[in-house]
């Protein structure tokens, strides 16, 4: 696993937590809706992973989506099974959450719906990203099928490309025919060119180019989580998609010079980062719930936010440990699964 990526998957799942607790934020002032872009940069890091984890082609189409099932399904099912009878038990305390079976069906099996609140969500709402995730691998399965390696990923981003396009030309009010023709998809698209270019750097560069480099980061961090502020108008894709393909590829070339993360925490964030992106809510929405119950302003806000934030931390990372890998690896094992070498992350969820 190229640890500066890992990084980054930490960072984007701590930016995703920030944007949950954005009412608490609101009371000095501040707004963390910015944070929103860690999803961008998770999906680009997720294309750039998948081309990694099967560049030798030691699995196929089908043992691909069942490694991928195997890492996703178990935690995601089994929190918003909870979930889902939470609403059952205590109905009052969830807002557009129903116990809707029909609801409950669609989400386990990663089918795009609208809530009624009006937004694309399925019963455990973090996981809207997950069916973006899940349609990409179906896509990037398919380009497994070629015999040749770049001519599946070369039709793996055309398709991608093509699907966007027919959803500019075509305007579609269907579900499912505008979620996964969004200019999002472009994002995995981004990730898998990063890959390609990512295999042509070398080792070893010079001090002026480290430095360019690290500079090239920072400025593609503050577009990326800035840039809708400086320039609402400017398409996401462009604007967030562009920026976490900069800072995935200069990540991946400060790697190559030597300039690696070693922050154990930091790489253990990162490394537990699906399960902090899908339990974090329930701890932000309870601080937050008990915060407004003392009227938070200046310090006192502040204070509830940073514990809101070490609390959803420490509890996803126990998860990863204590639960999540556990499910991983008895999905693994029913799917007939062998055990692999390939180890690399990605997000928000990891490759095995």
């Amino acid at each position: 696993m190229i640890n500066n990526i890992q990084g980054l998957r930490a960072v984007a799942a701590s930016a995703v937590v920030l944007v949950h607790l954005n009412e608490l934020f609101r009371t000095v002032g501040l707004d963390s809706e910015c944070g929103a872009a860690g999803v961008d940069l998770f999906f680009v890091i997720s294309g750039f992973v998948m081309v990694l984890a099967t560049k030798k082609r030691e699995q196929g189409a089908i043992h691909f989506l069942k490694n991928r099932i195997a890492r996703i399904v178990p935690i995601y099912w089994l929190l918003t099974l909870t979930l889902f009878s939470l609403t059952l038990i205590a109905p009052s305390l969830l807002q557009a959450t129903t116990a809707d079976p029909l609801e409950l069906l669609k989400s386990l099996a990663f089918i795009p719906f609208m809530k009624s609140n009006g937004l694309v969500q399925p019963t455990l709402f973090v996981g809207w990203t997950l069916n973006y995730e899940m349609f990409f691998y179906l896509v990037f399965a398919l380009g497994l099928i070629f015999k040749s390696p770049k001519v599946g990923l070369i039709a793996t981003i055309l398709t991608l490309i093509a699907l966007v396009v027919v959803g500019e030309l075509l305007q579609p009010s269907n579900v499912l025919m505008k979620f996964y023709t969004s200019p999002v998809m472009l994002e995995f698209g981004f990730g898998m060119i990063a890959a390609l270019l990512a295999e042509r750097m070398g080792r070893g560069l010079k001090p002026p180019t480290a430095l360019l480099l690290r500079a090239t980061a920072i400025a593609a961090f503050t577009i990326l989580f800035f840039g809708p502020l400086i320039w609402p108008q400017a398409p996401q894709v462009v604007v967030l998609g562009g920026s976490s393909f900069i800072l995935v590829l200069a990540a991946v070339a400060l790697d190559r010079a030597g300039l690696s993360l070693n922050n154990r925490y930091v790489l253990l964030i990162g490394e537990a980062s699906y399960a902090l992106y899908l339990t974090h809510p329930w701890v932000t929405q309870t601080v937050q719930r008990l915060a407004f119950m003392f009227h938070p302003t200046g310090i006192l806000s502040l204070i509830f936010i940073f514990v809101a934030v070490v609390v959803a931390i420490l509890m996803g990372v126990m998860i990863h440990l204590f639960i999540e890998v556990r499910l991983t690896k008895f999905a693994r094992t029913l799917l007939r699964l062998e055990r692999t070498s390939v180890t690399i992350q990605s997000g928000p969820q990891q490759a095995s």
